[in-house]
């Protein structure tokens, strides 16, 4: 069964820019990954640039068969399936992220504030610091 979630970066006008991710959603699965591979503007940038994931990975990869993708790489939805209506969506607010989330039934959203991620449950947002996040 997925754990879905949703994987947002404020930007410098306040809105935020996020992705959907169906699998493997929970912070122990992500956290150590955003933490360790997407730690910085330009590759959560580039990461959005992906558009909605099926999985998040250690690198972004490039082009695979969807049902075999490469070992450790991001598969995409657009990129890897050619799906269309999966670019990563801008949202004017941080009730509107959750809204999208809760949509498309994520049960932890991410947010990059540009130095540290922080992560949430639909509740309390709390700072992602190590590779075993104790989120709540």
């Amino acid at each position: 069964m997925a754990t879905r979630s949703r994987i947002g970066m404020k930007l410098p006008d306040g809105q935020i820019l996020s992705i959907y991710v169906h699998w493997d959603g929970y912070p122990e699965h992500h956290g150590p990954l955003l933490l360790n591979h997407y730690n910085r503007h330009d590759a959560v940038k580039k990461l959005m640039s992906l558009g909605d994931l099926s999985s998040l990975g250690e690198r972004l990869g490039e082009r695979c068969d969807f049902d075999r993708p490469n070992k450790g790489q991001c598969v995409a939805y657009g990129r890897d399936r050619g799906e269309v209506g999966v670019d990563a969506r801008v949202h004017d607010s941080l009730t509107s992220f959750l809204d999208a989330g809760r949509g498309c039934g994520a049960e932890w959203f991410y947010l990059f504030d540009g130095k540290k991620w922080k992560c949430s449950s639909g509740g309390r947002w709390k700072e992602l610091k190590n590779a075993t996040p104790e989120v709540v």
